[in-house]
């Protein structure tokens, strides 16, 4: 398995991902080596077939850009800020 970032660069590969029988898949797939915080955007997972490198699944995922907490609204700015920008 692969895993591609937004900007279409190989992020990891994970050479092992079908579980042994005292593992579960949660136990095996692990996307280790990606920097972190992952890029926002959409991601891709490509499913290879080890004989020929042949893809057999192309999975996209979405990342979101962690956001800090900031000063809460009242529903009345928050009212204003809405209108204010439609």
């Amino acid at each position: 398995m692969v895993a591609v970032d937004p900007r279409g660069e190989l992020a990891a590969v994970v050479e092992k991902w079908f579980p042994d029988k005292n593992e579960t898949s949660a136990d095996v797939i692990k996307l280790s080596g990606i920097a972190k915080p992952m890029r926002p955007g959409t991601w891709t997972l490509w499913v290879l077939r080890v004989e020929d490198d042949a893809v057999l699944a192309e999975i996209p995922f979405p990342v979101f850009p962690v956001l800090q907490p900031g000063p809460r609204m009242s529903q009345a700015d928050l009212l204003r800020l809405v209108t204010k920008t439609a």
